[in-house]
């Protein structure tokens, strides 16, 4: 069993289920091997989530690129030095990123198009192996954008 310390703040593990904080809600797995998100607490149907969290890994795309947001995904970091990415705004309402620090050869800076929680922050640094970071992308504003759903290690300014 994995160490229950590993889990980010505000997941909920019970059974198959897996809670995680609004917009999400309760994700569950149907008779299909589909992952599904309840609609509300009494709802009998589920609306499906596949697309929207990363099933895919997108290769790092190195310093100085743009981290693609195409779809949901998963990036893992290698660094060789002092780095940097930018991030732009999400495609579609429900999006997933997350982001991990793999390698540790220097510290790597992704600068985000807007502010990514309400303290306005729109830098995320990752500098230990490890720090990850999971995004998701809502509407704030009428405008797309994304916000943190979990951050362990990164540092945000």
């Amino acid at each position: 069993m994995a160490d229950a310390s590993r889990f980010p703040e505000g997941l909920l593990l019970t059974g198959t289920d897996v809670t995680v904080p609004a917009p999400v809600g309760t994700i569950k797995q149907n008779a299909a091997g589909q992952l599904v998100r309840s609609t509300s607490a009494a709802a009998a149907a589920y609306s499906t989530l596949n697309g929207l969290l990363p099933s895919s890994v997108t290769a790092d795309p190195g310093t100085g690129a743009a981290i693609p947001v195409t779809q949901s995904t998963h990036v893992s970091i290698t660094t060789v030095g002092a780095e940097t990415n930018t991030l732009a705004i999400p495609t579609f309402i429900g999006q997933v990123l997350t982001m991990e620090m793999a390698v540790d050869g220097g510290d790597r800076v992704v600068t985000v198009a807007s502010a990514i929680n309400l303290a306005g922050n729109t830098i995320i640094t990752f500098n230990t192996v490890l720090d990850n970071i999971m995004l998701i992308a809502m509407e704030v504003a009428g405008t797309l954008a994304w916000r943190v759903v979990f951050n362990d290690g990164t540092t945000l300014s």
